[in-house]
């Protein structure tokens, strides 16, 4: 029953935005009841040992980002706003992480919940199809608009893609169609790229270099962002409308993907980086800025401006701390490098549109968590009673599957 419910909460993500009841005080949806329900399942389970739950350096920064936000959200100018932000951005997709990992370990389980999961994607990308067929232009089919679209399907497109062995056509044909009709109709840019060199990436991830690519991405888009903030001359200024940059040109038309970053840097990285300095530590907690409708669309701007410098470091922290284990133990493992390759996809899109708006978040903690869960049944595999690395029998296992 447990884990019908499981299965149902991640298949109804995605439809999350159609029935939202609001008390006031607080937002309520149906997947924030369940994954509240669940998390209290998985504690109980967790405490009578009916489920191995290891603690790594994951989920202390996890905790640590939550205690950083506690702290920035009573620290700010407008508590309750920051509050009701943190509870869909903070929160609940810090019980996402944790359900996650300690009740979708087992592999029939995540397979499930990964088919239900594919399904919905694909029933959204279908109408988004249809409304762009009468409309050609980005849509925002059950309420999710083009971005939080391909966030939701980047998971089911790099599992369909690299996660599963050649067996297994249904479920990756389904995963595959989901994620590509999704991600195509969104029109989203840093999406787009992502998956062209999304081979490179697996490669890279499954010989164990996912902490290097990790670290080399966070480094890279820091230097970037913070050398096209302290010189706007580096961006050529190309202005767009927003209601001009909803169709195929945003793609085709290099002159797009200029005014894009231009209108990123003139009209929000400055203000973002005085937000950040009137606040260096703890930040401002989650606001909506005055410059922009959800918030800035920097991952890193975004977590210095509402978490402070303590924050920052804490996602960070979060985010190596993932890709370290997925270099020590998934090594090999396709469906765990799938699962983290999703991880990495939601950070370059972040760099362009942040991440702490949406379902962002939780899409974000859903997939650490998923490989999080990946990592600890490779951990547990034995071999003639006996433990050993899980990188080998990882790879034993794809040999095995693939051959």
């Amino acid at each position: 029953m447990i884990e019908l419910l499981l299965v149902a909460s991640l298949a109804w993500l995605p439809f999350d935005k159609t029935l939202v009841v609001d008390l006031g005080f607080i937002t309520v949806t149906p997947y924030y009841i369940a994954i509240v329900f669940l998390f209290g399942v998985a504690v109980v389970r967790v405490v009578r040992r009916r489920v191995r739950f290891r603690v790594g350096g994951t989920d202390v920064a996890i905790v640590i980002v939550c205690v950083m936000y506690f702290c920035s959200t009573m620290l700010a100018d407008r508590p309750r706003v920051a509050g009701l932000l943190a509870f869909e951005g903070i929160f609940i997709p810090t019980l996402t992480y944790f359900v996650s990992k300690a009740l979708l370990a087992t592999e029939g389980v995540m397979f499930r919940a990964i088919k239900g999961y594919g399904l919905s994607v694909l029933v959204i990308a279908v109408v988004a199809v249809l409304a762009f067929i009468s409309n050609p232009e980005r849509s925002e089919p059950f309420g999710r608009d083009g971005v939080a679209l391909s966030s939701l399907a980047v998971l089911p497109l790099m599992i369909g893609l690299y996660g599963l062995p050649n067996k297994s056509r249904a479920l990756r044909g389904l995963l595959v169609a989901a994620g590509l009709i999704a991600i195509a109709v969104s029109i989203a840019r840093a999406y787009w790229i992502f998956v062209l060199v999304s081979p490179v990436l697996f490669y890279l991830l499954l010989r164990g270099r996912a902490f290097m690519v990790g670290a080399a991405m966070l480094a890279v888009s820091f230097a970037l962002t913070l050398a096209v903030t302290l010189d706007k001359s580096l961006v050529e200024p190309v202005s767009i409308s927003s209601r001009e940059d909803q169709g195929i040109e945003r793609v085709l038309n290099p002159n797009h993907w200029k005014a894009a970053i231009y209108n990123r840097v003139a009209l929000m990285y400055e203000a973002s980086v005085e937000s950040f300095i009137e606040s260096p530590f703890f930040g401002k907690g989650l606001f909506v800025p005055a410059y922009q409708a959800t918030t800035t669309h920097n991952l890193h701007l975004e977590w210095l401006e509402s978490g402070g410098v303590f924050g920052y470091l804490a996602f960070l922290a979060v985010y190596l701390a993932h890709f370290r284990q997925l270099s020590r133990y998934g090594k090999g493992d396709a469906l765990a490098c799938a699962i983290g390759l999703a991880s990495l996809g939601i950070l370059v899109n972040g760099v362009t549109n942040g991440i702490m708006h949406s379902v962002m978040p939780t899409c974000a903690m859903l997939f650490v968590g998923l490989t999080a869960g990946r990592l600890e049944s490779l951990r547990r595999r034995e071999v003639g009673g006996r433990p050993i690395r899980a990188d080998r029998v990882a790879l034993r296992n794809l040999a095995r599957q693939y051959s």
